[in-house]
């Protein structure tokens, strides 16, 4: 699998390309949906700023691959966390 390069794919959509796999961000009136998380916290954040946007603006991460508290959002103290099926 390829990853897409990082950036706008719809109109609120953006992908965030991390090491090898992209993670996903929709944006609505009150932040940001993260699909998934990707692997690299300081990468994932210098791509979110590429794209001008605050990773403090993410509400609610669907982390399909259970990736846990490792990840860039477990900093982000009011973001909801849902987990896909183990």
């Amino acid at each position: 699998m390829t990853p897409v390069p990082t950036g706008q794919i719809s109109e609120h959509g953006f992908a965030i390309k991390d090491e090898f796999a992209n993670m996903y961000l929709i944006k609505d009136s009150l932040g940001y949906i993260a699909i998934d998380a990707g692997k690299d916290i300081k990468v994932i954040i210098s791509e979110m700023h590429k794209l001008n946007i605050n990773p403090d603006e993410v509400i609610a991460v669907f982390d399909t691959f259970r990736h846990g508290p490792r990840c860039w959002y477990s900093f982000i103290q009011k973001c909801q966390i849902v987990y896909g099926k183990k």
